[in-house]
């Protein structure tokens, strides 16, 4: 990993080029509050990104999709959380935002799930191992469609369904923003 002086510079100059014209976004270094506490919380526990900082200009905003975030998908609870990462990299693929995906994929690989990083990436997740695993990629493919019946059939028990809910609920929600914005 980067050392923290150059990823917060990296980060600065870049984001600056990538979101929208109209959009300033906040610098990882001149920033205080709630949203420095913010910004020092998603560095350690997992990165800044330009979806966390577009919302630099409403600390609370900020807040709330971070810790949201991180306590339905980032977090083990009810759930592990390479699995709840798996399913929003299939989720992001599904809501083509390609950011997302790329990043969610690599903490899957990080968390030791090379194959099923491997089975989303390249749309062969039958060759997963593991049929529950299989099961709920599928089921966080169908929050794609609101229409869609698999969603009211979930695969989870009664105390992973909040977890699996938020995961697609943020997941969705951090598609479009980084659709947006970057």
């Amino acid at each position: 990993m980067l050392p923290r002086k150059m990823r917060n510079t990296l980060f600065d100059k870049l984001s600056g080029v990538t979101m929208r014209p109209f959009f300033t976004p906040i610098s990882a270094r001149n920033v205080s509050g709630l949203a420095a506490q913010v910004l020092e919380q998603s560095e350690r526990d997992f990165f800044v990104n330009g979806t966390i900082t577009g919302h630099g200009s409403c600390p609370e905003l900020m807040a709330g999709l971070w810790s949201g975030g991180r306590e339905a998908a980032l977090v083990d609870d009810r759930m592990e959380a390479w699995l709840k990462i798996a399913m929003g990299a299939a989720l992001s693929q599904e809501n083509r935002c390609p950011y997302c995906e790329d990043m969610l994929l690599s903490l899957t690989h990080g968390a030791r799930e090379e194959h099923v990083a491997t089975g989303i990436r390249t749309r062969q997740e039958g060759r997963i191992a593991d049929p529950a695993v299989r099961a709920k990629l599928d089921w966080a493919r169908s929050a794609v469609e609101a229409s869609n019946s698999g969603l009211k059939r979930p695969l989870f028990a009664e105390e992973e369904l909040p977890e699996a809910i938020g995961t697609v609920l943020v997941f969705s929600y951090t598609n479009k923003i980084s659709d947006f914005l970057l």
